[in-house]
């Protein structure tokens, strides 16, 4: 039986290696790193960081296993300035990466149309006023 902390660790070491691959694939390695942060730190597991100005711009809480508990990952990962992702693993399946909703339409749409996006901080066109959801 494999030991939960090695599987945990095993799971962000590739997870860190995935990425740094991807950044030097799309040659974005110059202008952003990964960092894994220290056993038992609080806040994140793995961070995306600009070289530029120093500062992580996605903080990633890594879990997996037999049903990891993404919202409890999410409230781990929440507590720094970074935007915020769990990145899961269920036994024998692939890998999740879960975030807000209004942080991934960030990421997703240009910087000039997240200035009036209504994602951000705004209701959407189709939503009612009253509508919670």
């Amino acid at each position: 039986m494999v030991n939960s902390k090695s599987k945990g660790s095993s799971f962000e070491r590739d997870i860190l290696h995935r990425l740094e691959s991807l950044l030097e694939t799309t040659e974005l390695d110059d202008w952003y790193m990964v960092n894994r942060a220290p056993n038992y730190q609080p806040g994140e597991d793995l961070s995306i960081i600009s070289k530029s100005s120093g500062k992580s711009i996605l903080a990633l809480e890594c879990k997996c296993g037999k049903a990891p508990n993404i919202p409890k990952a999410m409230s781990q990962v929440e507590v720094t300035d970074a935007i915020p992702a769990v990145v899961s693993r269920k036994d024998r399946t692939g890998v999740l990466v879960t975030m807000r909703f209004e942080d991934w339409a960030t990421l997703l749409l240009p910087p000039w149309l997240t200035r009036n996006c209504p994602a951000t901080d705004q209701k959407w066109p189709w939503e009612g006023e009253d509508d919670e959801s």
